[in-house]
């Protein structure tokens, strides 16, 4: 959040470049996570950041959908789960890992699928879960993230043991 801010001042160089998107993906999936635990007076101004994040993905997607489809809809998934809209939660989550797999972005399938995992693990549906955090992992496997492989076994080690490639 804090190194976003710092950021946003020179946005503006960058708004017709690519690197924004990663940017304002990663600021948004932040916003996302301490939403909650936010000061109220201080949700509105991150409601604000975040709504406009979304509108800017929904630009972009449809000008570039093999680019920026599934992080609207990973981003819209975080949104609706905020707002408590579990059902749209679900299918925009679903849709972003889908998207992201059709268009080879190997390393946001597996982070979309991981913010499932926590998604439908706060919702008591760990058998859910674990399949996703299962095709995750595998995800960030073949990604290369090696630190993230051993992250999740280490949270997750029951998973781990059941999982094809143990």
């Amino acid at each position: 959040m804090e190194s976003a801010e710092k950021a946003q001042p020179a946005l503006w160089a960058a708004r017709f470049q690519h690197p924004l998107g990663g940017l304002l993906l990663l600021h948004s999936l932040a916003i996302a996570a301490v939403f909650q635990a936010s000061l109220p007076e201080r949700r509105a101004e991150l409601r604000e950041s975040l709504i406009a994040h979304i509108a800017s993905f929904q630009r972009w997607a449809e000008s570039c959908p093999a680019t920026f489809a599934h992080k609207h809809s990973l981003v819209s998934a975080e949104w609706a789960r905020l707002e408590g809209r579990d059902i749209e939660a679900m299918q925009l989550y679903e849709q972003a890992i889908r998207l992201a797999a059709e268009c080879g972005f190997l390393q946001d399938r597996a982070l979309a699928g991981e913010l499932a995992v926590r998604f439908y693990r706060l919702r008591g549906l760990d058998k859910v879960a674990d399949i996703y955090l299962e095709e995750a992992r595998d995800c960030y496997a073949r990604w290369g993230a090696k630190a993230k492989v051993a992250q999740l076994d280490q949270d997750h080690p029951r998973v781990r043991q059941q999982a094809p490639w143990s």
